[in-house]
């Protein structure tokens, strides 16, 4: 368990289809903010204001916060930088924060904040993200008393070439219809309208802190692909 949980706590969300801000003081998620921005590439024009409007909503100035937590992917790629950006400016810019950044990737938030939680050891599941173009962000995790873990480490899965599964399946409801309907294993959907990432968050944190805890240089990317535009340099 982690000592600063209880603080003023800042949460971003810049990795998918939707941009996600929370803000929590005293365990209590006081500001809850999710937006479409119509492309995740906009992200970066919605998150500064929206910040300022969670902190001024909760009455707190951003030298009050106490740690910052944020998705690290995968997911778009200029989302991601996004919200990775303004995490380590805010590290660099406030001392109290150079080493309270609590740096989450997909699969842990879904399987440890949507799942069980808690103490002792905890069947894997096998985890798939919508990747587009029949694809898929794959990982099998597990959960112990010191968080989450990996069976099978994070890859980018083409869904052709898909192995039958054996652990029970979470899945994003795009991927739902076309690619597990055959599974004879439990298949858990994610509706993405039910799902606020800050509060999932807040709950791997709430139960297993010092895992994710990091000095903000440390804090990277999980992109497992490469960006689906290149620019070509004139020589």
């Amino acid at each position: 368990m982690t000592l600063s949980h209880n603080g003023n706590i800042l949460y971003l969300d810049t990795a998918g289809a939707e941009l996600m801000v929370g803000v929590s003081s005293a365990g209590a998620m006081l500001f809850r903010h999710r937006e479409a921005s119509g492309s995740q590439r906009y992200h970066s024009a919605l998150l500064i204001p929206t910040i300022e409007k969670a902190l001024k909503r909760v009455g707190i100035s951003v030298q009050d916060l106490d740690a910052v937590c944020v998705n690290i992917g995968p997911g778009s790629f200029t989302g991601i930088r996004t919200g990775i950006a303004s995490v380590r400016t805010l590290a660099q810019f406030l001392p109290k924060l150079s080493e309270t950044i609590y740096a989450f990737n997909a699969f842990e938030i879904l399987r440890g904040g949507l799942m069980e939680t808690g103490g002792g050891n905890q069947p894997a599941i096998s985890i798939y993200i919508d990747a587009l173009r029949d694809r898929a962000y794959h990982a099998m995790v597990g959960l112990d008393s010191k968080g989450p873990f990996y069976v099978k480490e994070p890859a980018l899965l083409p869904l052709q070439d898909r192995p039958e599964d054996l652990l029970p399946v979470l899945t994003s409801a795009s991927l739902q219809a076309s690619h597990f309907t055959h599974c004879e294993v439990a298949v858990t959907t994610i509706e993405s309208l039910n799902l606020f990432t800050p509060e999932a968050m807040q709950r791997l944190l709430r139960e297993y802190g010092a895992h994710f805890k990091h000095a903000w240089r440390e804090v990277k990317p999980l992109y497992l692909q490469e960006p689906n535009i290149t620019i070509s340099r004139k020589r």
